[in-house]
């Protein structure tokens, strides 16, 4: 188990604040609160829940929404990755795994628990679409309106029921800082556009936005939030009133405190007659900036980054070659077609998530590539095609209400 490793934590830190104090006339004197806080807050979220059985001035203190917020800021992102597999959709299992980058090669993914998450959505056959601070967000495969969020580590859950509208889905789902509450976005189409809906987790209640606009998000595509603006690509095959979604427009994004949408160009270059492009254009946070990046037909992959907000002037970053070795990394699916996502871009490494190829960690300044995803995992064959779903998550102790 998972925790085993880590249970001489609570006795250590047990003796680090009661028996290796400053000794005064005779007795122990107690390490001050705010020290006791930056050591707990520096453990993984597994073993901060085991260190509240300590005591219950441990269990105070890293109960408050400060410790959360500081403990989420030092917390080290992990990879969850679920797999789909098609034709065979019948038995209901969550394949949930979880990539540890540190680990041994061999070791790096390993299958998570996931009975707790199944018993809330059991029957819906969920299927991961977003996170936010370490909560999983999962929609149901047969009942689309039907949402479960859940925190991998505390084990906190919730149902979620979507507006009434079959055609609708969640594009994105954020912190409100300074509400501080969790928040989820809702899209769904009208005659009149596209209207827009809010939940607060709190209550559970939806209000729809005065504003109506003009573009959809892809759908579950995930959002990107960079200073309190999340960002989408357009959909470019559904503009309002049949209208070719314009290379200008080819970005939206929503300021979630002025609830304001606007929608900007992507890097320039026009696409022409070649709309689809816009389906292998993409967008991802890398160390606070926003990114965007294309898979062009020759396998090439451009990588820019949002340098200049105001202005709205993107710089090319990186170019990298994916005409990989297909004999050491063959294809299960459509080769000339790839479905290629970046999970994270950190210190010129790429993680690539290649369906049908399997998940990669690229590093561009040394051209080493390296295939993370065989440890524990079902192969994928030609009757059983993988689909994969990787998000990356920081485990942390948010309270969801």
């Amino acid at each position: 188990m998972f925790l085993q490793c880590f249970k001489w934590i609570p006795h250590f830190c047990h003796q680090l604040v009661w028996l290796v104090a400053i000794r005064e006339k005779g007795f122990v004197k107690p390490l001050p609160d705010d020290i006791i806080i930056d050591i707990l807050s520096r453990l993984p979220a597994e073993c901060v829940l085991e260190c509240r059985k300590v005591c219950r001035m441990w269990l105070a203190l890293t109960s408050t929404p400060h410790f959360i917020e500081m403990h989420l800021k030092r917390a080290t992102p992990e990879i969850f990755v679920q797999c789909l597999y098609y034709p065979n959709l019948v038995k209901d299992e969550l394949d949930l795994f979880i990539f540890y980058e540190g680990a041994k090669k061999g070791k790096m993914i390993k299958k998570m628990r996931a009975g707790s998450i199944m018993y809330f959505l059991k029957g819906q056959r969920p299927v991961l679409i977003g996170s936010c601070n370490g909560l999983l967000l999962f929609v149901s495969r047969f009942q689309k309106r039907t949402y479960g969020i859940c925190n991998p580590v505390t084990r906190q859950r919730v149902h979620l029921i979507a507006p009434k509208y079959s055609s609708g889905f969640i594009c994105g789902f954020f912190f409100h800082s300074p509400t501080k509450e969790f928040r989820l976005l809702y899209v769904v189409w009208e005659s009149i556009g596209f209207v827009y809906f809010i939940c607060t987790l709190g209550d559970k209640s939806w209000r729809r936005l005065a504003t109506v606009f003009p573009y959809e998000p892809v759908r579950f595509a995930r959002s990107v939030m960079v200073n309190g603006v999340l960002y989408w690509m357009v959909d470019f095959r559904c503009g309002y009133n049949g209208v070719i979604i314009p290379c200008s427009n080819s970005v939206m994004m929503f300021n979630v405190e002025t609830e304001d949408f606007r929608s900007m160009p992507h890097p320039k270059m026009e696409c022409g007659v070649h709309r689809h492009r816009h389906a292998k254009m993409q967008l991802v946070e890398m160390e606070g900036q926003l990114t965007f990046y294309r898979v062009d037909d020759k396998l090439m992959l451009g990588i820019w980054v949002l340098e200049k907000y105001e202005n709205w002037f993107w710089v090319r970053k990186y170019e990298v070659n994916l005409n990989w070795d297909v004999r050491r990394y063959p294809f299960l699916g459509y080769e000339l077609d790839p479905d290629i996502s970046i999970v994270y871009i950190r210190n010129d490494e790429l993680l690539l998530d290649w369906c049908g190829r399997g998940l990669f960690r690229y590093h561009m300044g040394h051209n080493f590539i390296e295939k993370i995803d065989k440890a524990g995992m079902k192969m994928p064959n030609w009757e059983t095609h993988r689909k994969c779903i990787t998000i990356m998550v920081i485990k942390s102790l948010s309270i969801i209400i």
